[in-house]
Formats: structure tokens, sequence, C-alpha cells
């Protein structure tokens, strides 16, 4: 009887641990520029945020929060925004990075030039990446995303904007994902 309550327990056990976590329903954060940190957008009609821990071998488990910086050392003032989804007990280890360059302040930004040297993005880009699968898509030339800066408070150090744009996967430009209703509302490191 102890034997058979015991190797019950421990299938209940490894049963357990095993289980997948569900997932909390995601929601676009509303649009905002008071320095929220919200990011979130819309790809291929799933809402992406934000989300989970990542875990790898040199940098140990972190939260995936949200990190962006802004400079102004260069010619261009520019803006880096990047963020990551992991959903280990569900297969997904996803991350997300809005690039642009300001050269006019508030205003609308399209993907329309390249830096050099360039690793096939374009200035002003939107990069979305599927670590998983090792795939990536970007921001393209023909079909330019649209980042548009909404608020930049250089004292408060804060960014927000909006964000859409089709990406194109880096290895097979045939494929693409759609990116809608993006937005962010940021406070930025400098």
């Amino acid at each position: 009887m102890r034997g058979k309550l015991l190797a019950s327990l421990f299938l209940l056990i490894v049963v357990v641990s095993c289980k997948k976590d569900k997932l909390p329903k995601f929601t676009l954060p509303p649009i905002s520029q008071s320095g929220a940190n919200t990011m979130g957008f819309i790809v291929d009609g799933r809402v992406w945020q934000n989300y989970g821990r990542r875990c790898t071998m040199m940098g140990g488990c972190n939260d995936n929060t949200l990190t962006a910086y802004y400079t102004d050392r260069y010619e261009t003032p520019s803006f880096s925004l990047k963020g990551a989804a992991t959903e280990a007990g569900n297969g997904i280890d996803e991350h997300f990075q809005l690039q642009v360059e300001f050269s006019k302040g508030l205003g609308i930004y399209l993907s329309d030039s390249l830096r050099a040297p360039t690793y096939g993005y374009p200035i002003n880009s939107l990069i979305f990446e599927n670590q998983r699968t090792r795939t990536y898509y970007g921001s393209s030339l023909k079909n330019p995303s649209k980042i548009t800066i909404t608020k930049l408070d250089t004292v408060a150090h804060i960014v927000s904007g909006t964000f859409e744009g089709t990406l194109y996967q880096i290895d097979d430009s045939t494929k693409s994902i759609k990116i809608t209703d993006g937005r962010f509302d940021i406070t930025y490191m400098k």
C-alpha cells in the first residue's frame, strides 16, 4: 500500500512539473505619453506583449523587461527600444526591437534608407525575431514601416509613439508578418 502511494505521489509530481503554464489573455496597453513603460502590438492577428522570464547559460534567469536607450552623441539623435516575450512552457521565445533616428523630432519616420554598414535592416526599423525557429523579420525599403513619435521629453526621459509595418523574413523575402496597432510609452536610459 505504501509503495503504491509513493508511486502515485511521484507520478503526480512529474505530471504537475511538466504541465505548461496557461498564458494570460494579452490586451494592448492604452496609448499614453506618461512614461508608463508599456509596449504592445498585434502580430499576424495576435496581441504581443513583453512577457515571461528568459534563462540562458551565461546570463541566468531574468524577467523580460523593456529596455530603451536614447543617444544624441552622433550626428542624428537615435532611439532603440527592445522587448522580449518568453513563454518557455509554451514554446515561445520572441524578441522585438524598434529603432528610429530622429532627424526632425516629433513626427512620422519611414524605413526608407539604409545605414552603412547595414545588417539587412534600414534606418527606422522594426525587427521581430523568433529565437526557437531562428527566424528573423525586419522592415524593408520596398514596403516601409511607419514609426510615429508623439512625445520626446529629454528632461523626463520619455519617448512615446505608435508603429506598424509589414516585416519580411531576412532569409526568404517572400515570407512576411504584419505588425499593426503598435504603441509604446517608455522611460528611456541615456
